[in-house]
């Protein structure tokens, strides 16, 4: 399951993954991100993983790819912060993390939650 939560004071969309999480439930969730709805240019992200179980592999990472550049398309930045606590999703998001992506995407993984929030207020 993947739950939202936008307040325009802090700026940052919570997001919390939980359960089983394929590919296709997170593209199907990113195209619900549109400046109409999140009410910034630049989005901010707090991407908690910690109870997530993805069920996806590295060959499914293109469309991952697609999804990733049709958001950016829709905010002038996208400033992602995951949080993780588990081997198997750090290992994936590594994976993704290291792969070509929009320039105006910043992305980083945390296993801290207010070093996440931190890294996304900076700038």
């Amino acid at each position: 399951m993947i739950t939202d939560s936008f307040t325009i004071e802090s700026g940052i969309l919570i997001v919390v993954l939980s359960g089983r999480i394929t590919i296709n439930d997170i593209l199907e969730w990113s195209y619900t991100l549109t400046p109409a709805r999140i009410l910034v240019k630049d989005l901010k992200i707090l991407l908690n993983a910690s109870t997530a179980e993805y069920d996806f592999f590295i060959d499914e990472f293109q469309k991952m790819d697609k999804g990733v550049n049709d958001l950016c398309n829709r905010f002038k930045n996208v400033k992602l912060a995951r949080l993780h606590s588990k081997t198997n999703e750090i290992s994936l998001s590594v994976i993704a993390h290291d792969r070509k992506l929009p320039t105006n995407y910043y992305t980083r993984i945390f296993m801290n939650h207010n070093n996440a929030i931190e890294w996304l207020i900076e700038g």
